[in-house]
């Protein structure tokens, strides 16, 4: 809390130090860029020391701006710090001979903080921790204490130690002591000293320590009970000799079993730590290892499952024989199927797995680079040297042509995905573009020339997680130059009020140190792709106005400003956009506090049948627009009675209701709610859909300043499955996004009936909705509008429509008719196209795909299935009986995995494509029948989008499978998240190799 309080500049403090060691490193580095922060701010002016062994084993990962690094022993160097006699920052002193001369530690201190065992161990309080040792003689390849240290060992006298304990009870009335380090029974001599000297003294305190089995006798044992011994912490490690040997340990199981022995005998207590999962382990040494802690009955047992510590042998060979799974910032070394051991042998009781989640991370990093190839390394460190590490790294390539793609091929980080564009499109749509994949709940933005701090991503995550109502949270930030060098902190407005009563005169966040939730920017629209610069302050006063927004007030970020920064042309750019960015934000606040006479009404229509949970977010999401003149008719094709759920929606007196007394269909109920509608303008929403905020107002600005009568905007599709009782979302995509073309709206419709907005009048002149059509009846009105009047597209996504597989959606269920209006709209509209060859061809063969999806009943696209392991596709091309020994064979050796089979019949005329559809009206496989060879490669592609597995497998009908042949391939895939795909070996009829596998060697 010193760090919170003005505690140093009051007390007047010149020097903090602090212990840094790996496992705990990520709290230190808070510490120590908080104390920078309080420096830089005036708040404290003093000097920083950093010293543990952490300082020696990763060196490198100590900031900068720390004044002073201590590696190995500190007292000497500390004294020579604070007297002012050291220039070097690195400070490195010979090992101290004479442990008896240093002070006693300031014992009142730590009074307060007492060791808590957490086992019935010691009877009474306070319990003092000691450590009376330096260095270890040892090579245990899984410490890395002889790096730190060396393999010296140095130790205070018996008699010290029987003294400091003397002085612990008779000043803090200590009633039990633990020697905290590993090495407390080393030697033999001092040991032997310092129990006759507890016995002599009359030292009645009860005391444990850690030891190695191998230096337990019962000799030992009993006279180290006598002087007040009550429980040992002892490294078993391993019930397996080999892994013992291979652990360098120097100790044999005879050794350990003899210690237990003893301990039981004279009834003192015993803690056994063992390791799991190391390298080279095997489930016959783990089975060894629970045996004998069966056998030798320790009190309690601690199992470690392995995770690699920096600067240790069996770090190292983990690395290098690449065992490893990942590597967190701290360093240390989780290796394959640490997971997987972490909920085997630790259950419930902790969570020790990867803080990673690579399939669902929490936090999406977006970073667009151009040609920023120097910088570029640096930034991409800071983030993978976050404390919070649950993120994926989302880079976009924006056509570099600097070195910076010789960058990113060079990087081997599972959380990494790259995006190239093909030619240079700016920086607002490349963000929208990584952000369009993004997975995670939250988005933080990354520029590709700066740096984040440390805790940037956890500090900012654990604001959104306890604050649901923000949406926006930045920070203050450094200003540094060209070379790192930080000159300036940069402060920010903090609170929601005083930023959204900023925002009006300027941007107060900077926009590589943001986070956002990621639902949020979907809501606003994402980034305007009309801004080239100040596309974040535009963004910011969007979200402003519907979230609330932050910043804390110490700084995350450092921002590079360089001479690029400043050029006049840029500046003028960027004043320009930004005074856009304010003044679209003071029409959209002149709107909502006086609505103008002038605005023209928008009418939405809204078609609802039984669905009336969903419609309430319908509603809301038309009441939410930033566009204030607008009137919603809702429209229920004789549904269940949703006129209470509608009246409660109507507190502004904008809603008209209105019922069928029958079902008449989407045609007639969007028909009756034009009928009704007073606006200048229609706009059409499904009761399972959603605008964002400035749909409405994104069309109407469109359509009143360029005078067209018909627009359109772009809109995510969102699939659903339910969890429960509701419908989740679990991923969006774009599948539609582009410029109306008169000729291919002959063929298919790619526009949204939700993205449309037009005149009413435009109906005045094509007619309504053809309430024949029970399906296709929007397409059928675009055709006809499509020939009096121009329809402009806005490449913005501004709205979002649900897709799901189980028939829920307006035209999920009905693709069999949606084949029956295709030919009725082809027909109807045939004379503009008799004279057009390729229109004809297209229609045929969208007809065609459309007729096959409807014969299979496949759902458009499908949805991975996690109870599907594998889908196996197979092309085949003729050659029955091929095909059907291939068939059999898989359903004969395939035991283990969940599969399904789709078939891909290029054209056969050998009965094929019969036997196929046989196969398939049993259920036994998926059938794709090509009228034509369509060739290898998109046969391959048609099955893959039509598999359901979670993995696909793609196998020729020549081949036949063994026994036990699909489980290993899994294996490979499921233990390893950076292997993408995975090959079997190949053999000929007479068991002679055909093939061996590939394997891409990553440094050819």
């Amino acid at each position: 809390d010193f760090l919170e309080t003005d505690y140093l500049q009051r007390n007047r403090i010149e020097y903090v130090g602090v212990y840094a060691n790996t496992i705990c490193f990520r709290d230190t580095l808070r510490m120590l860029h908080r104390l920078e922060y309080l420096r830089r701010c005036g708040g404290w002016r003093g000097k920083i020391m950093v010293g543990g062994p952490h300082t020696t084993v990763a060196l490198d990962t100590i900031p900068d701006f720390v004044d002073f690094v201590v590696q190995g022993e500190g007292e000497r160097a500390v004294l020579d710090i604070v007297e002012d006699r050291v220039r070097e920052r690195i400070l490195s002193y010979p090992r101290i001979k004479l442990l008896d001369n240093l002070p006693m530690p300031a014992w009142d201190y730590f009074v307060h903080m007492q060791y808590d065992w957490g086992l019935d161990w010691f009877k009474e309080k306070p319990v003092f921790t000691m450590n009376t040792s330096r260095g270890c003689p040892f090579h245990c390849t899984f410490c890395s204490v002889g790096s730190i240290w060396g393999r010296k060992y140095t130790f205070f006298s018996a008699e010290r130690i029987v003294s400091d304990i003397e002085h612990l009870a008779e000043q803090y009335g200590a009633k039990g002591i633990y020697f905290r380090e590993d090495n407390f029974t080393c030697s033999r001599e001092r040991l032997i000293r310092f129990c006759h000297l507890m016995i002599e003294r009359n030292v009645n305190i009860p005391w444990a320590c850690e030891t190695r089995a191998d230096a337990l006798d019962r000799e030992t044992t009993a006279l180290m009970y006598q002087a007040g011994a009550r429980a040992f912490y002892i490294g078993v490690e391993s019930g397996s000799q080999r892994m013992l040997d291979f652990f360098k340990k120097g100790v044999t199981l005879e050794q350990i079993r003899d210690a237990f022995t003893y301990c039981r005998e004279f009834g003192i207590k015993t803690g056994a730590s063992i390791i799991i999962g190391a390298p080279t382990e095997t489930e016959e040494d783990v089975k060894k290892t629970f045996a004998l802690i069966e056998e030798i009955k320790p009190t309690v047992t601690w199992p470690n499952v392995f995770v690699g510590i920096p600067n240790s042998d069996l770090c190292q060979y983990g690395v290098s024989n690449r065992l490893h799974e990942f590597i967190d910032d701290r360093g240390l070394v989780y290796l394959k199927g640490h997971n997987d051991r972490s909920k085997r042998f630790y259950g419930n009781r902790w969570n020790a797995s990867i803080p990673v989640s690579f399939s669902r991370p929490k936090v999406s990093v977006v970073l667009s680079t151009y040609n920023d190839g120097h910088y570029l390394p640096i930034a991409m460190d800071s983030i993978l040297k976050q404390t919070f590490q649950d993120f994926e790294f989302i880079i976009v390539d924006d056509a570099s042509t600097d070195g910076t793609a010789d960058i990113l091929s060079k990087v081997d980080d599972p959380r990494i995905k790259i995006f190239r564009n093909s030619q240079n499109l700016g920086l607002t749509k490349s963000l929208n573009l990584g952000i369009r994949h993004a997975r995670g709940k939250y988005i933080a933005r990354m520029d590709a020339d700066d740096i984040s701090l440390p805790h940037r991503l956890e500090t900012q995550v654990n604001f959104l997680d306890k604050n649901a109502e923000y949406a926006l949270i930045g920070s203050s930030y450094y200003r540094m130059d060209e070379k790192g060098e930080i000159n300036s902190l940069l402060r920010v407005l903090e609170d929601d009020r005083s930023i959204k009563a900023g925002l009006k005169r300027q941007n107060w966040f900077a926009h590589g140190s943001v986070m956002m939730r990621r639902d949020a920017f979907q809501q606003v629209g994402g980034y305007d792709e009309r801004f080239k610069f100040a596309q974040d302050y535009d963004l910011w006063l969007r979200m402003a106005k519907v979230y609330k927004v932050a910043n804390i007030g110490e700084p995350l970020y450092c921002w590079r400003f360089t001479e690029s920064s400043i050029t006049k042309v840029r500046s003028a750019e960027q004043r320009y956009y930004a005074n856009l960015a304010i003044s679209e934000a003071e029409k959209r606040e002149a709107a909502e506090i006086c609505p103008k006479l002038a605005d023209p009404m928008v009418s939405v229509i809204v078609p609802t049948y039984n669905r009336p949970e969903m419609l309430v977010r319908t509603v809301r999401s038309i009441l939410n627009q930033t566009y204030p003149n607008v009137e919603i008719i809702v429209v229920n094709d004789a549904g269940v009675d949703v006129e209470s759920v509608v009246t409660s929606l109507d507190q502004k007196g904008n809603i008209t209701y209105v019922k069928h007394e029958r079902n008449r269909g989407l045609a007639a109920a969007r028909n009756t709610g034009i009928r009704l509608a007073r606006g200048k303008y229609i706009a059409y929403l499904d009761d399972d859909d959603l605008f964002y905020p400035e749909h409405i107002e994104t069309l109407v600005g469109f359509l009143e300043s360029s005078g067209g009568g018909i627009a359109y905007t772009d809109a995510f599709r969102a699939y659903q499955i339910k969890k429960g009782e509701t419908y989740q979302v679990v991923k969006r995509d774009v599948p539609f996004s582009c410029d109306f073309d008169a000729k291919e709206i002959l063929v298919c419709n790619s526009i949204p009936v939700l993205c449309v907005m037009h005149e009413k009048s435009c109906l005045d002149q094509v007619g309504l909705f053809d309430e024949s059509l029970t399906t296709h009846e929007d397409w059928d009105l675009w055709i006809r509008m499509s020939r009096k009047f121009k329809f402009h597209h806005i490449q913005r996504v501004t709205c979002e429509y649900s897709y799901r597989e189980d028939g829920t959606t307006m035209s999920s269920g009905r693709r069999g008719d949606f084949l029956k209006t295709l030919k009725v709209i082809y027909e109807k509209y045939r004379e503009y196209v008799e004279d057009r060859p390729d229109l004809i061809e297209a229609q045929r063969r969208f007809l065609h795909n459309l007729e096959e999806e409807v014969r299979k009943k496949i759902t458009i696209p499908p949805q991975v299935r996690e109870d599907v392991d594998v889908s196996l596709i197979i092309p085949v091309f003729n050659k029955l009986a091929l095909t059907r020994q291939c068939l059999e064979s898989i359903r004969a050796k395939t035991a283990g995995v969940t599969y399904e089979i789709i078939v891909v019949d290029n054209g056969s005329t050998d009965g094929s494509v019969d036997f196929l559809r046989q196969e398939e009206e049993t259920g036994r496989l998926k059938a794709i029948v090509n009228g034509e060879n369509l060739g290898f490669a998109r046969a391959c592609n048609q099955g893959a989008r039509e598999a359901s597995g979670r993995t696909i497998l793609f196998l020729n009908n020549d081949t036949q499978v063994e026994s036990e042949w699909l489980p290993p391939l899994l294996r490979i895939l499921d233990g390893d998240p950076t292997v993408a795909a995975v090959g079997s070996k190949l053999l000929f009829p007479d068991g002679t190799l055909q093939h061996a596998g590939i394997a891409i060697i990553e440094d050819r």
